[in-house]
């Protein structure tokens, strides 16, 4: 069971639109899955994290688009 972190975490990178924030907080609870023997369920988020990956790459993080434009400009 991810944390209460966690899953703030992962709710608050999905409405950020922040895919790579997402992908790596949701490794995170696979990874912890798995320490906790739940190998199954692991290897079952991984997939689909790799499914999604495949289909739309992480993009970048709208915040750090943010201030790379208003430094260029």
């Amino acid at each position: 069971m991810p944390s209460g972190n966690q899953l703030k975490a992962l709710i608050q990178s999905y409405l950020d639109g922040d895919d790579s924030h997402f992908y790596s907080v949701a490794m995170q609870i696979a990874a912890h899955e798995a320490r906790l023997g739940h190998g199954k369920l692991a290897r079952e988020l991984r997939d689909l994290i790799d499914q999604k990956k495949k289909i739309k790459p992480p993009a970048p993080n709208p915040k750090f688009q943010r201030i790379l434009v208003q430094k260029g400009t």
